[in-house]
C-alpha cells in the first residue's frame, strides 16, 4: 500500500450489486401482447416460470432446440413457429396475470431453478448445474467470497495490490471489498475501463453480445443494444465501481514501471510513477488485471518519419482530429478496422483500406441495432428477466462455434479442418458473395485463405462490404512498401496520397505484463523467463513468482465460445481461494511448482494444435513471438470454470509465515 494506510472497503447489499430492479407491470392487455412480439422467448419462459412457480412454462414441446451456431444464431433458439405462438399465448396470459394480481412474494425455489436452467440448456448434470447456477446470480451471488479477513485473520496485516482498473480490475476491487481484505487499484489512465477507456475511434463497440458481456454480480437489464458502443460499456464500468464504493481505493494516473518480489517480507515492491513523482507500495499479494489488449501495435514501415500528415494507432485517437473531407488511411481489417471504415466512410473525401490478410465475417444482421422496444420494456418490468436474457445469452456463447474450430485429422483439405469446419465456411462465403454482388473484385480481395476461427471473426451486418462499394473508398491488398511525405507507396508501384493514416494494427496481445519490469524469487526475471513465449498455470500463476496472480493471463481466452469476462471472473475466484488459504492457514506465499506449470502448458500446447489457431500459419495476435498460441483457451468453457473452482495446495510450494 502507500504510507497512507487504506480503509477496509467493505461493501455489504441486501442482494448482489444489481441494476435489475423491476418497476411496476403497468400497459393494458393490447401492450402486453405487443411487447411479447418482441421477446426473446426461451429467456421469458424461463423467467416466468421461476417467478410464478408455474411448470407449465417449461412444457417438453416449448423446449428451444437450440441448433448448433454456425454463421447465424437461429431466432428464438430455433422454436417452431408453432412453439413460439404456443408460447406467445402463455407468457401473456400470465403477465396480464401478474399485472392484476402482483408477483408472488415466495423466495423462488431450487427445484424450479434448475428446471429453468435445464429448459434452457438440456444438461441436467451438476457440474454443469453448479456452473451455470454461479451465472444466473439466483438467489444469490454464487461468486462472492464466503469468508471474511476480519474473523479469519484479524491480526494479521495482509494487503493486495491490484494493478489495471479496467473490468477485470474493478472485479477484483470488488471481491476484495466484499472479503474485508484492504487493497490499493493503481491504474495508468485517469479513469476506469481500461480497454474501453483507451479506445475511443469512431464506432467503437463490443463484438460479443452485450448481455453476456458484463459482471455476474452486477447485472443490467437495460443495455440500449446487443453490441453496445464504447460509451455504454465505460458508463456501465463507472456506475458499477461508484455504486459499489470502489474508486476511493483507486490511484489513477499511476503507471507502474517495476515490480520485486521480497522473499523476507513474502511479498511484492511495487514502483510506480504519478506525474512524474515516484511511488511506492508494499503488497503482499498482486493481482495483474492488466489486460493484454493495452499496448498498442505499430508496425515498421520504411519512412514513416518523413510522412507530413496525421498518424496514430486506432487506440489513440486524438480529441482534435476531425476526419470530415480528408484522405485517409486505415491500415489493418481486423476488429476495430472494421468498425471504423464504414463509420467514416460517408465523412472523408477518400478512403484506402489497406488489408493484409481478410478477416472472416460473421452474419449478424442486429449489430448496430437497438434492442426492440417490446423487448426493452419487459426487462424493465419483468423480474430478473434481464438476468435470464443474460444466462440464455451466456448459454449460447458457451459452445460457440467451438466445435467447428476442432479438427478432424480424418478431414482432407486444402482450407477447412472438419466437416463442421467447412460447413461455417460455406456459410460464411455465401453471405460474403451476396453481399459483394457484381464486385467481384471485392469478393475475391475479402475471402481468407484460412480456416474459419484461426483469427478472430469479425460481426457483419453489412456496413463494410457497404462502405467498400462506395466509389471514393478503396480496397488495397497489394503489400505497403514504403511511406513517403504525402502517403503510401504500395509495393505494385502506385502512391496513395494522404492526410492521415489510421494504424488499426492490433496490439501487443501477446506480451503479458509488459512493459512492466517484474523481479521473483532469486532474481529471476519475468519477461527473460517467458523469452517470448507467455506462459501460466491456469493462466494465473508462475514459478519463481509467488503470491502473483494474473486474471485474463496466458492461454486463458476464450476467442469463439464466451466473453473476458468470465475467464477474468474464473481466474479471481481462484485467485481469492489461494488468499483465503494463505489466511487460513497462516501461508506467507504460495508458489506454483515447476512440474505442475510444465505439465499443464504441456497439456494446453498439445490441444491447441488441434484447433484452427494451431493449425494454420496466417499471422494472428493469439500468437507469440514463436508463433506458439500463448492467448488462447482450448477447451470448452465449463474446463476453465471446473479447473479454477478449487484451489489444491498440493500444486504449490507453501512457506509458512514466520519463516
Amino acid at each position: 500500500m502507500t504510507s497512507q494506510a487504506r480503509a477496509h472497503a467493505k461493501v455489504e447489499f441486501e442482494t448482489p450489486l444489481c441494476f435489475d430492479a423491476a418497476i411496476p407491470l403497468d400497459g393494458d392487455d393490447g401492450v402486453i401482447a405487443a411487447a411479447v412480439q418482441d421477446a426473446d422467448l426461451p429467456a421469458l419462459l424461463a423467467a416466468l416460470a421461476v417467478m410464478t412457480d408455474n411448470p407449465a412454462l417449461l412444457a417438453d414441446d416449448l423446449v428451444p432446440p437450440t441448433p448448433p451456431m454456425m454463421v447465424r444464431i437461429a431466432p428464438q433458439g430455433g422454436m417452431s413457429p408453432e412453439a413460439q405462438a404456443k408460447a406467445r399465448a402463455l407468457v401473456t396470459k400470465v403477465l396480464i396475470g401478474a399485472r392484476d394480481s402482483g408477483w408472488p412474494r415466495a423466495a423462488p425455489s431450487q427445484d424450479m431453478l434448475r428446471a429453468a436452467i435445464t429448459f434452457l440448456t438440456k444438461q441436467a448434470g451438476d457440474n454443469y448445474l453448479r456452473f451455470l447456477m454461479r451465472e444466473i446470480g439466483l438467489p444469490e451471488d454464487a461468486g462472492a467470497p464466503k469468508w471474511d479477513k476480519r474473523a479469519l485473520a484479524p491480526r494479521r496485516d495482509y494487503r493486495v495490490a491490484v494493478i489495471g482498473a479496467g473490468l477485470a480490475g474493478v472485479a477484483a476491487a470488488y471481491r476484495l471489498s466484499q472479503a474485508g481484505i484492504p487493497y490499493v487499484v493503481i491504474e495508468k489512465n485517469p479513469g476506469l475501463g481500461g480497454v474501453w477507456w483507451n479506445n475511443a475511434y469512431p464506432g467503437c463497440r463490443l463484438d460479443t453480445p452485450n448481455f453476456a458481456y458484463s459482471f455476474s454480480f452486477a447485472q443490467k437489464p437495460d443495455w440500449p443494444q446487443q453490441f453496445s458502443r464504447q460509451e455504454e460499456i465505460l458508463k456501465y464500468v463507472d456506475d458499477v465501481a461508484d455504486r459499489a464504493g470502489l474508486r476511493e481505493n483507486i490511484d489513477f494516473s499511476t503507471e507502474v514501471t517495476s515490480m520485486r518480489y521480497d522473499a523476507q517480507k513474502g511479498g511484492w515492491r511495487i514502483d510506480a510513477r504519478r506525474n512524474g513523482a515516484d511511488q511506492v507500495y508494499f503488497a503482499n499479494a498482486v493481482i495483474c488485471a492488466m489486460g493484454h489488449l493495452n499496448r498498442p501495435n505499430i508496425p515498421t514501415i520504411p519512412g514513416q518519419d518523413i510522412f507530413t500528415g496525421r498518424a496514430f494507432h486506432s487506440a489513440e485517437w486524438p480529441d482534435d482530429f476531425d476526419v470530415t473531407d480528408k484522405r485517409v488511411a486505415v491500415i489493418g481489417t481486423g476488429a476495430s478496422g472494421f468498425q471504423i471504415v464504414p463509420t467514416i466512410a460517408d465523412s472523408v473525401r477518400s478512403l484506402h483500406v489497406f488489408q493484409r490478410n481478410p478477416a472472416w465475417m460473421l452474419a449478424t444482421p442486429n449489430y448496430h441495432d437497438d434492442i426492440k422496444p417490446g423487448m426493452s420494456w419487459l426487462l424493465k418490468r419483468v423480474p430478473y428477466y434481464g438476468r435470464w436474457f443474460r444466462f440464455w445469452q451466456f448459454w449460447l456463447a458457451a459452445e460457440g462455434r467451438f466445435p467447428a474450430v476442432q479438427v478432424d485429422p480424418a478431414w482432407h483439405h486444402p482450407i477447412s479442418i472438419s466437416a463442421l469446419n467447412e460447413e461455417l465456411r460455406q456459410g460464411c462465403l455465401e453471405n460474403l458473395a451476396s453481399q459483394a454482388g457484381e464486385r467481384t473484385d471485392l469478393l475475391e480481395k475479402l475471402t481468407p485463405s484460412y480456416p474459419p476461427g484461426a483469427k478472430r471473426m469479425v460481426r457483419d451486418n453489412g456496413a463494410y462490404m457497404g462502405a467498400l462499394k462506395k466509389p471514393h473508398v478503396h480496397l488495397v491488398s497489394e503489400r505497403i512498401d514504403h511511406l513517403t511525405p504525402t502517403g503510401i507507396a504500395t509495393a505494385d508501384g502506385a502512391h496513395h496520397v494522404l492526410d492521415a493514416i489510421v494504424y488499426a494494427t492490433g496490439f501487443h496481445a501477446a506480451d503479458y505484463l509488459a512493459p512492466i519490469e517484474v523481479e521473483g524469487q532469486a532474481g529471476v526475471k519475468l519477461h527473460d523467463f517467458w523469452n517470448g513465449d507467455c506462459r501460466a498455470f491456469l493462466g494465473i500463476v508462475i514459478p519463481s513468482f509467488p503470491n502473483l496472480f494474473i486474471l485474463g493471463g496466458p492461454n486463458s481466452g476464450l476467442v469463439v465460445n464466451g466473453s473476458a469476462i468470465f475467464t477474468a471472473e474464473c481466474a479471481l475466484d481462484y485467485t481469492l481461494r489461494a488468499i483465503e488459504y494463505m489466511l487460513r492457514h497462516d501461508i506467507k506465499a504460495v508458489e506454483v511448482k515447476s512440474d505442475a506449470y510444465e505439465a499443464f502448458n504441456a497439456e494446453v500446447d498439445r490441444e491447441n494444435l488441434l484447433r484452427a489457431w494451431g493449425t494454420t500459419k496466417v499471422n494472428t495476435w493469439y500468437q507469440g513471438r514463436s508463433g506458439r498460441p500463448t492467448v488462447t483457451w482450448p477447451y470448452p468453457i465449463l474446463e476453465y470454470f471446473n479447473r479454477t473452482s478449487s484451489f489444491d495446495p498440493s500444486d504449490f510450494k507453501l512457506e509458512p509465515a514466520g519463516q
